[in-house]
């Protein structure tokens, strides 16, 4: 899964 929102993280990571 991904998630972009505020420093959160899935399978992958996609934030900052």
């Amino acid at each position: 899964n991904r998630y972009e929102s505020c420093g959160k993280a899935g399978d992958d990571f996609i934030s900052l």
